[in-house]
């Protein structure tokens, strides 16, 4: 059996080659086990010798590879961690038949990481009579804009949705969500508020 041995030591070697020394960290043996040693009853292993540029490289680069590993992985991430950033800058716009919302696509998630399994936008509203400043309205689930572009490299960056259900004097509140494919959402947007009187 072909054992390898390293043995670290700021020796001189000679390249087969040049000629010239050369000073590394370490230098690699090969001792092979049997009933009878290498290197003249002593025990110890012969020193590789006549090393060219191409196994200098190798020597040179072999300590990284041993003590590198595959590579430092990051700490694991926090599944509530994970959600969509909240929408920051909801924004709505009535004309004389409709409103119009607009939000830009969020890129992170709650922990700073890149957003990567985005699914849908949710748009939520509720609506109060104008004449009733008092009054209180629940949020309900209006529509759902899908994420189409999972898949290719040039993301969408902003999305929006028209609402056309509308009611004259009618106070609409609005909010989105950005959920994920699995179906956890993150937090709501901003609110925007819109009287309608066409």
């Amino acid at each position: 059996m072909i054992v390898l041995r390293l043995r670290f030591a700021n020796a001189p070697l000679r390249s087969g080659r040049t000629g010239g020394r050369l000073t590394v960290p370490f230098v690699l043996s090969v001792a092979k086990r049997s009933r009878r040693t290498l290197g003249h009853g002593t025990g110890k292993g012969r020193s590789i010798r006549g090393i060219g540029p191409a196994q200098l490289l190798c020597l040179l680069l072999l300590p990284a590879a041993l003590t590198g590993g595959c590579g430092k992985k990051g700490a694991p991430r926090a599944p509530e961690l994970l959600l969509p950033a909240a929408i920051t800058d909801l924004s709505a716009r009535a004309d004389d038949r409709a409103i119009r919302l607009g939000w830009s696509r969020p890129e992170t998630a709650l922990d700073g990481g890149r957003l990567t399994d985005l699914a849908s936008f949710v748009v939520l509203r509720k609506g109060t009579r104008a004449d009733c400043p008092e009054c209180t309205a629940a949020y309900r689930e209006r529509a759902v804009v899908r994420v189409e572009d999972a898949d290719r490299l040039l993301k969408q960056s902003q999305y929006g949705f028209t609402d056309r259900d509308l009611e004259a004097g009618t106070v609409y509140r609005y909010r989105v969500l950005a959920r994920l494919s699995d179906g956890s959402a993150g937090g709501p947007s901003n609110e925007v508020t819109v009287e309608w009187q066409p």
